[in-house]
């Protein structure tokens, strides 16, 4: 399990310096994402997997507490998006495509150092 939380940092973090590095290109990305059903569903089932997959490798974690707080909190998220209509989504991401570069680098740095905690508790 500590090799997927490994996979798992290491590919978040990526996103994050991408974020940090090139906020113009991520937000023209965001800029072309129309929500549909079947990928609503799609972010959901790989948010609630990997909430899974942190809380249960949360036991060997050198922090499990943290680990169960972030696992709770993606299963969390990947539910509250199953109830939330297309439009609402796609109204959340019409904002996030308008956001100033500056906060898009906050956002990859935030990104960064949690994917930094997940590949950490997996090398742990």
């Amino acid at each position: 399990m500590s090799e997927v939380l490994v996979v798992l940092g290491s590919a978040l973090g990526a996103i994050g310096l991408f974020a940090i590095a090139f906020p113009g290109r991520l937000l023209g990305v965001v800029a072309l994402i129309t929500v549909t059903t079947p990928l609503r569903l799609f972010a959901s089932a790989v948010r609630v997997l990997v909430g899974g997959v942190v809380l249960i490798a949360s036991d060997s974690a050198p922090c499990p507490v943290a680990f169960r707080v972030v696992g709770i909190a993606l299963i969390g998220t990947g539910a509250f998006a199953l109830l939330v209509s297309n439009a609402r989504l796609q109204s959340m991401v019409n904002w996030a495509s308008q956001l100033d570069t500056r906060a898009v680098r906050v956002g990859g740095a935030v990104g960064l150092l949690f994917g930094l905690l997940l590949a950490c508790g997996g090398l742990l």
